[in-house]
């Protein structure tokens, strides 16, 4: 994570090496390091910031995945070194690529079961509080800020 507040929460989810790309300054090769030189399976990025997606997908090992959730606007790679050359796949994610039918009750049994504490992720705020929401979500007071319109 970019804020050192969110690492914490990660560790309690599950993350078992959670870093701070402000404070490390080369993530690859940080990963590798935690991977017997290998890098990970599978990474996740949710920033929507290029260059996170780009250290998420050269972190990965050859024929690794990573996935893009967040937003990204803009991201360069070099397509032959970062991607084709060690057959890895980057792939877009929206709304879970689920079958919501499906998913949805999945996510609400993994909850009952402690297994998804997604209650931990959000913090509602009213509407009027719009600009609270986007303070607190920048600062990483909050992972997830849902407005509430009544």
């Amino acid at each position: 994570d970019l804020l050192r507040e969110r690492l914490p929460l990660a560790k309690e989810l599950g993350a078992t090496h959670p870093l701070n790309s402000r404070e490390v300054t080369d993530i690859p090769a940080a990963v590798r390091a935690l991977t017997d030189g290998y890098g990970v399976r599978y990474a996740v990025d949710c920033t929507g910031s290029g260059a996170c997606v780009r250290t998420s997908l050269i972190s990965v090992r050859p024929l690794g995945v990573c996935a893009v959730v967040g937003a990204t606007q803009e991201l360069t790679i070099h397509v032959e070194n970062e991607l084709m050359g060690a057959a890895k796949t980057l792939g877009g994610v929206v709304e879970g690529c689920c079958v919501p039918q499906l998913f949805i009750p999945q996510l609400l049994e993994f909850y009952r079961q402690g297994r998804f504490p997604f209650d931990r992720l959000v913090k509602f705020y009213p509407f009027e509080e719009i600009n609270r929401a986007f303070a607190d979500t920048k600062a990483g007071k909050v992972v997830k800020a849902v407005l509430r319109m009544e």
